[in-house]
């Protein structure tokens, strides 16, 4: 079985589009794909929810389902069992690039997975530094 860090912006993607293939990917998890994420996704959520729920056009009420349902297919790994040397490899990482997704490359450094993100600019940046362990959501359904 495959294990997948799953980013912030995969679950924001999800939440705002639930029938783009991210959504579609989460909601109905292919068999050899375990999804793996930490607490802070969902402080980033809270934290973007007044935007989310602009964007999504879902109410409350359909925003807070569709959310249930997205994280029923993610496990949460409490950040404080990542050992302190992924922390400092993924802040080395990260430094210049988002400091901000520094838990989610430490947790998928930590597991030896992929990392399944959206932000290109992170993607672009990471794999300049020669960290390669990064999926795409086109990459999944077999686009690329």
């Amino acid at each position: 079985m495959r294990t997948l860090i799953v980013d912030t912006n995969i679950v924001f993607n999800a939440l705002i589009s639930a029938g783009s293939r991210a959504a579609n990917i989460l909601l109905n998890p292919p068999v050899d794909l375990r999804f793996v994420s930490c607490h802070f996704l969902q402080i980033e959520l809270f934290k973007h929810k007044e935007r989310i729920s602009q964007l999504s056009g879902l109410t409350d009420d359909g925003l807070i389902e569709l959310l249930y349902e997205l994280m029923s297919h993610i496990e949460f790994i409490n950040e404080a069992y990542i050992p302190f040397a992924c922390w400092q490899d993924a802040n080395r990482l990260l430094a210049d690039i988002d400091p901000n997704d520094t838990p989610f490359l430490a947790l998928a450094i930590h597991l030896g997975a992929d990392l399944w993100t959206g932000d290109r600019r992170m993607t672009d940046g990471l794999l300049a530094r020669g960290y390669g362990r990064l999926v795409s959501t086109r990459q999944l359904i077999g686009e690329n």
